[in-house]
């Protein structure tokens, strides 16, 4: 009996052992979490000071010694990288306002130039017409041929100037497009007639198609025609000699669609995204000089009457500039 006794002894003495080791180990188990996640937090937010003697467990300790150390060094790099991108990134932006700069000294230049220029023209072509009109005695017909070449290089030059002086203003100021309800149909042919000399040097063939009906639409006469005039001028001058240069008008729904048609030298694909920016000559690899100013104007007015402008290239060389507008719209509008 006392041996049973002494037995049953033994076994809770035992049993409350391996419970009491449990416990500890339990509670060992749960500082040691919880310390993990603090550790984790302090990590999380750039804190390395960690005190490692809290880990009682070697391997635990001498590992999180190692990753503390690893860290450490990433941390250091990283900074390193961002002082440097910081550094990339000042110098990037002072280039960058420097171009802005000489941009703006250019478009300055540019426009100062051009203005410059043009009073010295517009006098010349004064006295060249005095000359014409027989203002200083009679002149032989090769005379008037000479003359009435240096008036067209005057008119062109006087053109470009102006053209330049636009775009400056595009840039500078906001225009107000002072827009009157306009019949497109008798516009488009008084301005198609007009261009009918330029064309017939080249021997094209003009082709007017226009609906029966009046097409009316609220633009800027002035600021249009140069959309016009510089389609079918393009037209011509890209254009192969004997051939059709098309002009269309038609009404789709709200919208008034006009295209300016050619056979000629072909786009590249790639110059099609670019060719209404300013001064992209892409097309000119055809020996024609030119600003690249352009297209980049008439995408500006095209716009700024609410529209868009896009241009078609197909396989057997035909070209087409499409200007869709609409044929109501609200008040003057600025650009």
């Amino acid at each position: 009996m006392k041996i049973l006794f002494l037995i049953c002894i033994c076994l809770i003495l035992t049993v409350i052992t391996l419970a009491a080791e449990i416990f500890r180990m339990k509670k060992n188990q749960k500082r040691s979490e919880t310390q993990a996640l603090k550790m984790i937090r302090q990590i999380r937010y750039g804190q390395f000071n960690i005190n490692l003697e809290t880990f009682k467990n070697e391997q635990i300790k001498t590992a999180t010694a190692k990753m503390l150390e690893a860290l450490k060094d990433r941390e250091a790099m990283l900074a390193e990288y961002k002082q440097i991108l910081m550094e990339q990134n000042k110098s990037l932006e002072q280039s960058i306002e420097r171009e802005k700069e000489a941009q703006k000294f250019k478009d300055d230049f540019i426009a100062a130039l051009t203005h410059d220029l043009k009073t010295p023209v517009i006098a010349e072509v004064n006295t060249i017409k005095m000359f014409l009109s027989g203002t200083f005695g009679e002149i032989s017909e090769s005379q008037k041929e000479v003359l009435e070449m240096m008036l067209r290089s005057d008119k062109d030059l006087i053109e470009l100037s102006e053209m330049l002086l636009q775009t400056y203003k595009y840039q500078q100021t906001e225009i107000v497009l002072s827009k009157t309800k306009t019949d497109l149909n008798g516009y488009i042919a008084e301005i198609f007639q007009d261009l009918y000399p330029i064309l017939n040097s080249k021997q094209q063939k003009p082709l007017l198609n226009k609906p029966d009906e009046p097409v009316f639409a609220e633009i800027d006469t002035i600021h249009f025609k140069r959309v016009l005039h510089n389609l079918i001028l393009n037209a011509s001058k890209y254009g192969f000699a004997d051939t059709t240069i098309t002009i269309s008008l038609e009404k789709q729904e709200d919208n008034a669609v006009i295209k300016v048609t050619n056979v000629g030298e072909k786009i590249n694909p790639e110059d099609i995204e670019l060719i209404f920016q300013k001064y992209y000559t892409g097309i000119n690899k055809f020996s024609y000089i030119g600003t690249g100013l352009g297209l980049y104007c008439v995408n500006k007015i095209v716009k700024a009457h609410g529209g868009n402008v896009k241009v078609d290239v197909k396989d057997d060389s035909e070209t087409t500039f499409t200007v869709i507008i609409p044929t109501e719209s609200g008040e003057n509008e600025q650009i």
